[in-house]
């Protein structure tokens, strides 16, 4: 369970992680060179997927292991002109138009909070209180 939020300037996330009953703090979003990266979806496969792109996204390369929808991971790529990018089950991203987004199962709530007004980090700390799969802190990035 995840919320990772984009406004448009920065990239937020919650930190819940869960194994079983075991619940624990993780990190899902990180910058790699001039992007910001985040993972939604099965954390395994998550990182997985993030080091296949830091090795340089090669599509042959992809792991094979993700391209279940259902158990597997999906990465968020901010790019440095702030475009936003999803690769869920191929090496083929798509683009993602609009203002902000929000991913995981803390998106629609995320996305009425800044269609509110709210910032991405807000919009997280309010997912966060009201949705049981979203906790333990929140991490954010700015572009540069």
């Amino acid at each position: 369970m995840t919320v990772i939020a984009w406004d448009g300037k920065t990239l937020a996330a919650d930190k819940l992680m869960c194994c079983g009953a075991t619940k624990g703090v993780v990190t899902k979003i990180h910058r790699f060179g001039d992007c910001l990266l985040g993972v939604t979806g099965n954390l395994s496969m998550g990182m997985e997927v993030l080091e296949w792109f830091k090795s340089g996204a090669i599509a042959k390369d992809c792991p094979s292991g993700n391209r279940d929808l259902e158990s597997g991971a999906s990465l968020i790529l901010v790019k440095s002109d702030k475009t936003v990018w999803k690769y869920e089950s191929t090496p083929h991203p798509f683009k993602i138009e609009g203002e902000f987004c929000a991913f995981g199962s803390g998106d629609e709530s995320a996305m009425v909070a800044m269609e509110c007004g709210c910032d991405s980090r807000k919009a997280v700390e309010i997912t966060c209180k009201y949705n049981t799969g979203c906790g333990n802190g929140v991490d954010t990035l700015d572009i540069l």
